[in-house]
């Protein structure tokens, strides 16, 4: 099949440039990339991405904690423009990314620009903008779209878990105008169908939300617990030996853990400290989302808050002073 969008025609186009740590991105390409591609094509995309984690690994900026994706990710932008040229410009049909990365690295938000300039590479070559935010979305961020607070509207969009809000399985993907255009009005059948797709009770489960998300004007309530909640995570642990970096955006926050916070050295993998992390909170009344391989896949640990959308500033204060039971407890006998 050729899905032609305005004057581009993708039949021969295969390739997928994902950022390392955007969880959905590197799903689709072991799926659409790898497993569907001849040996050529699976060296070329292996080159590919040698180039893109070569060039990250080169532009981290001095100070950042270790696991951030890239310290400069317009530099990262910039590296993705050349291996595009390198590969090919006929070849690559989308770039896959989450807005804000979330379980894999812990609530990495992009730089600055970041996704401006990206946008700008695909506009010029005619790559689709594929944006995952099956976390970050529909709220989490304290903005309905992780995108918007960007300045970029993406060719799909993918979201999920703010959809239904854990009371139903249910998932979207959004596309452009000129994305719907061309599956309407291509010459064969588009077959996109899934067993449980359009799910009446899933779909009515998700309306639910959303209205309540609506009437009660929890997306703001995002935005405005969450800086409290960084805030007062900054107060308590900015100068903690063993918090490398607070991040995240809205109510989306994660916390690194480091051996050394001058250096930025993660703890032994071995330790499993995300995991002791997550027990011990739990014996304090605290449930966290703790995370391993945060610097580079195999080492490093943090620790990700992501409270439902309508908490208050009390469900705040018992967050932070929970966390700092927990991390007193467990740092004393590490």
């Amino acid at each position: 099949m050729k899905l032609q969008v305005g004057a581009k025609v993708f039949s021969k186009r295969f390739l997928l440039i994902n950022v390392w740590g955007s969880l959905l991105a590197t799903v689709l390409l072991l799926c659409l990339a790898i497993a569907q591609q001849p040996q050529s094509s699976k060296q070329d995309f292996g080159e590919l991405e040698k180039v893109a984690l070569a060039e990250l690994a080169e532009t981290n900026t001095p100070g950042a904690a270790v696991g951030v994706v890239s310290g400069d990710r317009l530099v990262f932008a910039k590296g993705f423009g050349v291996s595009k040229q390198r590969v090919g410009p006929d070849t690559v049909i989308g770039f896959v990314a989450e807005t804000v990365v979330g379980a894999t690295a812990g609530c990495v938000p992009p730089a600055p620009g970041y996704f401006e300039r990206i946008r700008e590479i695909c506009d010029r070559y005619g790559v689709l903008l594929i944006l995952d935010e099956v976390m970050c979305g529909l709220g989490r961020t304290g903005a309905r779209w992780a995108c918007a607070q960007e300045g970029v509207a993406p060719d799909l969009l993918v979201v999920a878990k703010g959809l239904g809000a854990g009371y139903q399985p249910i998932s979207a993907t959004l596309v452009a105008d000129k994305i719907f255009a061309a599956i309407r009005d291509a010459r064969v059948t588009f077959m996109h169908g899934h067993s449980y797709q359009a799910h009446a009770v899933a779909c009515a489960a998700a309306l639910a939300v959303q209205r309540v998300i609506r009437e009660q004007n929890l997306i703001a309530n995002s935005q405005t617990q969450g800086e409290s909640l960084k805030r007062l995570l900054n107060e308590r642990f900015g100068d903690y030996p063993d918090v490398g970096d607070i991040r995240g955006r809205g109510l989306c926050i994660a916390l690194e853990l480091v051996k050394d916070r001058e250096t930025k050295e993660p703890f032994d993998p071995a330790m499993n400290l995300w995991l002791t992390v997550m027990l011990k909170g739990m014996e304090f009344g605290l449930m966290c989302y703790p995370g391993g391989g945060t610097a580079g896949g195999e080492k490093g640990d943090h620790v990700l808050l992501a409270p439902p959308f309508n908490i208050n500033s009390a469900h705040v204060e018992e967050i932070v002073e929970k966390l700092s039971l927990t991390f007193n407890s467990v740092f004393n006998h590490v």
